[in-house]
């Protein structure tokens, strides 16, 4: 398994539990990252098609867009939903090992007492 970049699992997460269209899909990630990745339509792209590649996504349809552009809807497959729920468990895993490597926070604030009196 080829680890994903946050921005990839973000894309993933878009797409549960509906498809969406390519620009529905950035409104979306800007959403959940609570406006911290903000993709331009070429990273966009790129994130899907290796999410296509890779058989996470998979096309779900068209549907026409005001003014009539055409638009593709992109739905997560069950092997992207499956890896997401893997990478998600291995990023818990990491936070929990770092988070055990800091000091307990009143541990902290002993050692800065004691250290600046």
């Amino acid at each position: 398994m080829k680890e994903l970049s946050q921005t990839a699992l973000l894309v993933l997460a878009s797409l549960i539990p509906d498809p969406l269209h390519g620009y529905g899909i950035k409104k979306e990630v800007a959403r959940l990252s609570q406006g911290k990745v903000d993709m331009t339509i070429g990273t966009l792209y790129e994130h899907i098609n290796r999410l296509l590649r890779l058989g996470h996504i998979e096309r779900a349809g068209e549907g026409r867009a005001y003014g009539g552009r055409v638009r593709k809807y992109y739905m997560i497959t069950s092997v992207g939903m499956q890896d997401c729920e893997t990478h998600l468990q291995l990023l818990e895993e990491r936070l929990t090992q770092l988070k055990a490597r800091l000091p307990r926070p009143v541990e902290a604030r002993r050692e800065v007492r004691h250290g600046s009196g």
